[in-house]
């Protein structure tokens, strides 16, 4: 989200379901290409790409230097698309796995260039890989959500602690506030869809 500019509080707040059959078969580029035409048409969305100056951060490392633990070499393996796990089969993790949630960030041989990528999803900002470390790592660690489910702020001592902490602590690494250059989609006007 952060990289939309412009539009009508309820581009931001409404769902909308979308339902759309494809003839034959098509690749990714062309299914992208028949979604913007879809939004065009459906929506009247036309946009444009610009760069803006906005509030990114930059990943360094922490005082005390890196924690992350180094991938271990045959560790992981390689995923095959022409040869997936049989379902139930003993498997080791696939290398570059790399999947955060709302508290939790599991990863396995990656670079700090992928972990930069990842913190951007639970941080809604641009990171930039700024460590200057090589290699690759694992990552196993989570945190509290800034809110508990209910609104209420977590007061549980045995909660985890922050992602901040997190980052700092167990993996050595931190985010730095600053201001860059980031690519964002404007959007010039758009309309609500109609039922037909």
């Amino acid at each position: 989200r952060y990289q939309l500019v412009g539009g009508p509080d309820w581009v931001y707040e409404d769902r909308y379901s979308i339902h759309a059959k494809a003839a034959g078969d098509a690749t990714r580029e062309q299914m992208m290409k028949m979604v913007q035409t879809l939004l065009a048409e459906r929506f009247k969305l036309s946009v444009h790409r610009d760069t803006r100056e906005m509030p990114i951060y930059l990943l360094t490392v922490a005082k005390g230097g890196i924690r992350a633990p180094r991938s271990v070499d045959g560790a992981c393996v390689q995923f095959d698309p022409r040869n997936p796990p049989r379902p139930g089969a003993p498997r080791q993790p696939f290398c570059g796995n790399n999947l955060t949630r709302v508290n939790s960030w599991i990863a396995t041989a990656i670079d700090m260039d992928a972990a930069a990528g990842a913190l951007v999803g639970v941080l809604g900002r641009k990171v930039i890989n700024r460590t200057g470390i090589e290699g690759r790592f694992d990552i196993d660690v989570q945190w509290t959500p800034d809110q508990a489910s209910d609104g209420a702020a977590a007061s549980n001592a045995d909660a985890a602690p922050s992602l901040f902490t997190v980052l700092q602590e167990q993996l050595g690494l931190k985010v730095e506030s600053s201001r860059g250059p980031v690519d964002v989609l404007v959007i010039d006007h758009v309309e609500r869809p109609t039922d037909d």
